[in-house]
């Protein structure tokens, strides 16, 4: 873990995101040895991975699911990548939820960059289900939750883009405990358990997801996503 009061560490964060692409690459590789299925992966994090996740997300709507044939032998290497091939389908169609513990917003993303990803071409507003949990007690954190479910994702919807189901805030009862700590509080009157809300939720997407067939994946080398392009430096 970084220390928030560390500038330098602060903004290599986004840098991260990286970390979620190899993570993909590797149960991809494992998709394809028929040892797991990425039509259907889950997402949990604490505090700034909710920030990290988005990043990556918007990513994966611009990246093939499958690994396109470039020509001359070349490699899938970079997202976004500038190919003949769209991204058909968009990876981000394979990540079936998203659950938030005290979802916070690290100071290296500019809020206004944030509101961007969901609204760039793909549909992770509309198809990246998420559940923001947080203590009730937590003002910080509930102020921080609401961030990302009104203004980031306007879930409740505007004039312009309709509510998003099955997305939502969940505020754990009499608790100030934050992130990680939410869980594993089985010796406190804390009802439901945060334990039980997150089983439930993924419970239900993947409901969703029962008829969904693995793909070969085809990817063999790593890619890397440009978290300049993401944060609008470029």
């Amino acid at each position: 873990m970084f220390a928030k009061t560390d500038i330098n560490q602060a903004r290599y964060l986004p840098v991260y995101v990286n970390d979620l692409a190899a993570v993909r690459l590797h149960l991809d590789q494992k998709n394809d040895q028929n040892e797991v299925n990425t039509s259907s992966i889950y997402l949990v994090g604490a505090g700034d991975t909710a920030a990290l996740g988005m990043m990556w997300l918007t990513a994966e709507w611009a990246r093939p699911g499958v690994a396109p044939m470039l020509p001359n032998g070349l490699q899938y290497k970079c997202v976004p990548q500038s190919t003949q091939f769209p991204p058909d389908p968009p990876a981000g169609a394979d990540i079936a939820g998203a659950v938030w513990l005290s979802a916070d917003r690290p100071t290296s993303i500019p809020e206004a960059t944030m509101k961007a990803w969901p609204r760039s071409p793909g549909k992770l507003r509309d198809n990246n289900k998420m559940l923001f949990l947080y203590g009730a007690d937590d003002a910080a954190a509930e102020h921080d939750a609401e961030a990302y479910f009104h203004k980031v994702l306007v879930a409740e919807g505007n004039r312009e883009m309709r509510s998003v189901e099955q997305t939502f805030l969940f505020p754990v009862a009499k608790t100030r405990l934050n992130g990680m700590n939410l869980l594993g509080q089985y010796g406190r009157r804390i009802d439901p358990l945060p334990e039980e809300t997150v089983l439930e939720y993924l419970a239900a997407r993947q409901k969703d997801r029962v008829t969904m067939v693995r793909k070969t994946r085809n990817y063999v080398t790593p890619y890397y996503v440009d978290v300049n392009y993401y944060l609008g430096l470029r």
